[in-house]
């Protein structure tokens, strides 16, 4: 028979969820021993990334020591020539090799 007096239109048949069988839907049981499994996944999962975060951290603090402990050796150790002369000065500041020898430091101590 037609639907709506329309020649091409096919009459409906029964609705999706009809087919749908209750007895296959999973238990209550069963969903709340999913619903422990993936929290007690996720809770791994957050632990793995908070012990990454603070290994990162870790590191980046040990990096920073270095580096500080490498400056403070490489000022310890420089050979300094204390320069009186402004004309000198003035010279070593034209030249650009010889602008980046110049550092200022406290000789009162």
């Amino acid at each position: 028979m037609q639907v709506s007096g329309k020649v091409w239109k096919a009459e409906a048949g029964k609705r999706a969820s009809a087919d749908k069988n209750a007895i296959l839907g999973s238990s209550w049981e069963k969903k709340m021993q999913e619903k422990a499994l993936r929290k007690a996944f996720l809770e791994q999962k957050q632990a793995a990334r908070e012990s990454l975060r603070d290994k990162r951290k870790a590191d980046a603090q040990h990096r920073a020591a270095v580096k500080e402990r490498k400056k403070q050796n490489q000022e310890k150790s420089a050979q300094v020539q204390k320069i009186t002369n402004s004309a000198t000065l003035k010279k070593m500041m034209k030249s650009k090799k010889q602008r980046k020898l110049l550092r200022t430091a406290d000789t009162n101590s």
